[in-house]
């Protein structure tokens, strides 16, 4: 039902059931604190989604690969890419690996900001720990340098996700295929 919530954007409900298993003392696991962290981020709630994340240590529970996929995903939503970047730390003292999809919302955070040399360094990054791009990945930087009219870079990436056996969406090369002037 936390889960319903979240979705309907309807947070405060979500949490007032959230306290009411805790008043009724039921033991709490990592899904339904990510359910709820999950949804303060996707509110932009960081202040209460790292008070969840403090609250879920202190009763023993620990986070989870999904719980940091959720807080990297909020602070790169509202901006924070760097505090975001520093949580992949965190995760690996956890002994956590930060996976693609966390590694990706960084990639479209400082897409967005266009700052493509940092989604160059991330890409290193994530060769260095065997983690390779996706679809979706490569769709988001290769919107980042269509969006910087760097279509020369953007063909280059679209000829490489071919070659890795990654189809684009057909949207992504009708794209690439009009701004050529093909």
């Amino acid at each position: 039902m936390i889960d319903g919530y979240g979705k309907a954007d309807k947070t405060e409900e979500g949490e007032n059931l959230f306290n009411e298993l805790i008043s009724k003392k039921v033991s709490l696991n990592s899904v339904i604190y990510n359910t709820l962290i999950g949804a303060y981020c996707k509110n932009g709630n960081m202040t209460a989604a790292f008070g969840l994340l403090n609250d879920m240590r202190s009763r023993g529970t620990p986070p989870t690969l999904v719980t940091y996929s959720y807080l990297v995903h909020g602070m790169c939503n509202i901006g924070l890419v760097e505090d975001a970047k520093s949580l992949f730390g965190e995760m690996r003292k956890e002994g956590l690996l930060p996976n693609v999809v966390c590694y990706t919302a960084l990639i479209g955070a400082y897409s967005k900001l266009g700052q493509m040399d940092k989604v160059r360094n991330v890409l290193e990054e994530m060769a260095s720990f065997n983690i390779h791009p996706n679809k979706i990945t490569y769709t988001i930087m290769i919107d980042g340098y269509c969006k910087l009219g760097d279509m020369k870079e953007a063909a280059k990436l679209l000829t490489l996700m071919e070659k890795k056996g990654i189809s684009p969406d057909s949207m992504l090369g009708l794209e690439l295929h009009i701004s050529h002037g093909d």
